[in-house]
């Protein structure tokens, strides 16, 4: 059954409490943490194997994701 982008949205974030946005920006971060902790790559490095290729976007979202 196909639905539109609209339906989709809405029951994911019914689902999961998160837009579609949301959620990918959290996996990333998550991503990234894990790097930072495990990796001996640069932050640079990082940042573009989680998916990101502004820094000050990275890290503005890294800023909202803390925990």
């Amino acid at each position: 059954m196909n639905s539109s982008r609209r339906t989709f949205e809405r029951r994911f974030k019914d689902a999961t409490n998160n837009t579609v946005t949301e959620y990918l920006q959290r996996v990333r971060i998550e991503a990234a943490k894990t790097f930072f902790e495990a990796a001996r790559k640069n932050v640079t490095e990082i940042i573009y194997e989680v998916g990101y290729t502004d820094m000050r976007a990275f890290r503005n979202t890294f800023k909202n994701y803390r925990t």
